[in-house]
């Protein structure tokens, strides 16, 4: 049996600004899995850096995405590939509480 590969990130809601900030360090294993948690009182969006639209996740809302069914090691597709940076930034302020996530491969 094998074991999930783990990486979560935490940003403070007060830090949050117009502009994107890093979230942690680089996710150095392709992504399987990505769940997001805004405990905070504001929306922030984040994004992976591709061309593809951002995720906005409202204040108090979550994002739970790339649920692995059956042979993980057949699968092709990721939420993010290996050494994806995640950035963050606010949708209308800064706030309080916090954004978290955690991604698995």
């Amino acid at each position: 049996m094998s074991q999930y590969k783990r990486w979560k990130g935490k940003f403070d809601a007060s830090s949050l600004t117009g502009t994107f900030q890093d979230i942690g360090d680089t996710i150095d294993f392709p992504s399987l899995k990505m769940t997001v948690t805004n405990t905070s009182d504001v929306g922030v969006l984040i994004t992976d850096g591709s061309e593809e639209d951002d995720f906005e996740i409202p204040g108090g809302g979550s994002l739970s995405i790339g649920e692995v069914t059956g042979d993980i090691t057949s699968r092709n597709k990721y939420v993010f590939t290996a050494n994806t940076q995640l950035k963050v930034k606010q949708v209308t302020a800064s706030g309080t509480g916090n954004i978290i996530i955690h991604c698995f491969g």
